[in-house]
């Protein structure tokens, strides 16, 4: 528990020395209202960490399972608005990317938030708290999806003590440099029109070589930002991977240009998360014709670009069995490349193509 306890003590310093003495009135009273929040997260741990090894009831475990879980869903809340409320943006966080963090929001809603009546897509989920099984440290609930027809059931398992140290392990980064956002982020002209000169290259010979000319040319902007460096980091994964169906190579070189669209969106701090026109791969055009023709298939959009969701696999066998995808080869390709991607463990590839075909929702 010493990390934790570090983490903590470096967290208050970043809450204390926070500036926002020069900020407007009502950002001044938005800032005031994270940090607040921040700061009661600090001593909600404080406890639960220093009465860790104590000896509690099934009722004081309860209201300590509850109190951690939801204080960890507020603090996370208030970073993104105080993120928010200083850049006008998102780009510049990225808890996300933290796998615990992101199941986080779900273990918030599935135990403390609506465990009755979990609304997913066009289906209701029912969640069960295992109360024998809570401990000091762990705890463990079953998820149970229903449709008309089916129920699906799936077991978490949670360690609040590893959700604490993710916590302050990206609340810390984020703080610092939040701190330092007047002089970090500047509009960068520059980077923009590098970024749009690749985009006119994504299907040539010489895009990987001009590709790392820009990563070297922008080293720094990447440690300064991590979403920049996370998004070229898929850039990187994207281009290394090898596949021999055009209309595959097609959807990658897609997928690139999305990403390079979405560099370009944290250069310039867009304030939308709008990305310029794209032209759509063939293989997303006759997927998005297919979902048009089976609307009842949107529920399962929701899980395919996290291979770590309890129902991502068997939202993806929902597809791969669909007899209409059976009989059509381009879809047929879609979906086992992305069941190939899942055997091998290829989850940031699974992000990226999955985002896109969750994105049909919007059209």
């Amino acid at each position: 528990m010493l990390e934790i306890k570090k983490l903590q003590l470096i967290n208050e310093q970043l809450i204390l020395n926070f500036p926002y003495d020069n900020k407007k009135s009502f950002l001044r009273y938005k800032i005031n209202s994270s940090l607040n929040a921040l700061d009661n997260m600090n001593e909600m741990q404080e406890n639960f960490i220093n009465t860790i090894d104590d000896k509690h009831g099934k009722g004081a475990l309860l209201l300590r399972l509850y109190g951690l879980v939801q204080g960890l869903f507020v603090a996370i809340d208030a970073l993104y608005d105080l993120a928010y409320g200083i850049t006008n943006s998102k780009n510049i966080i990225n808890i996300n990317q933290n796998h615990i963090l992101r199941e986080l929001k779900y273990i918030r809603n599935d135990v403390v938030g609506h465990p009755t009546h979990r609304v997913y897509e066009n289906t209701i989920g029912y969640c069960i708290l295992n109360k024998d099984d809570i401990t000091n440290r762990v705890f463990s609930y079953k998820i149970i999806e229903c449709t008309k027809t089916t129920c699906e059931e799936a077991i978490r398992h949670i360690d609040l003590v590893e959700c604490l140290e993710n916590y302050y392990l990206e609340a810390n980064k984020l703080l610092s440099k939040l701190s330092n956002i007047e002089k970090d982020l500047v509009e960068n002209k520059k980077v923009s029109d590098d970024i749009k000169i690749l985009l006119d290259m994504v299907a040539q010979k010489d895009f990987c070589k001009q590709w790392e000319q820009f990563k070297n040319k922008y080293n720094l902007l990447m440690e300064k930002y991590e979403r920049f460096m996370w998004r070229s980091r898929l850039i990187d994964i994207l281009i290394a991977k090898e596949v021999h169906d055009k209309l595959l190579q097609e959807l990658i070189n897609y997928m690139i240009s999305y990403e390079l669209e979405k560099l370009n969106q944290l250069v310039m701090i867009a304030k939308n998360n709008e990305v310029g026109y794209i032209k759509l791969p063939y293989m997303l055009k006759v997927f998005y014709r297919f979902m048009k023709d089976n609307p009842d298939f949107i529920h399962y959009l929701s899980y395919l670009n996290d291979a770590t969701h309890p129902l991502f696999k068997v939202s993806l066998h929902k597809f791969l069995d669909n007899k209409k995808i059976c009989q059509n080869k381009t879809l047929l390709a879609l979906f086992n490349f992305i069941n190939e991607l899942y055997i091998k463990k290829e989850n940031d590839l699974i992000y990226t193509i999955g985002s896109k075909l969750k994105n049909y929702r919007h059209k």
